[in-house]
């Protein structure tokens, strides 16, 4: 029986991840995050924080310009 991931598991899990640094498991939780829920906005505002920790700033405001994604949180980057 599969296991059914929800947005905000899968983000804070993500998050739990990339707090101490690991950023591999951090970014394949934030992936199933997007993809149980593509416009989850929780992950969709912390997934650019990683890429930032990343040195990949062009890849965070590539995702801030997708549409249906709230633009506020995105003026910070």
């Amino acid at each position: 029986m599969a296991t059914t991931i929800t947005p905000n598991v899968g983000n804070l899990i993500g998050y739990s991840y990339r707090e101490p640094g690991d950023y591999k498991f951090s970014q394949a939780w934030y992936e199933r995050a997007l993809k149980a829920d593509p416009d989850h906005l929780l992950t969709s505002v912390l997934r650019p924080v990683w890429q930032i920790e990343q040195g990949n700033r062009d890849q965070t405001h590539e995702n801030a310009e997708r549409p249906g994604i709230a633009a506020g949180p995105f003026f910070f980057f």
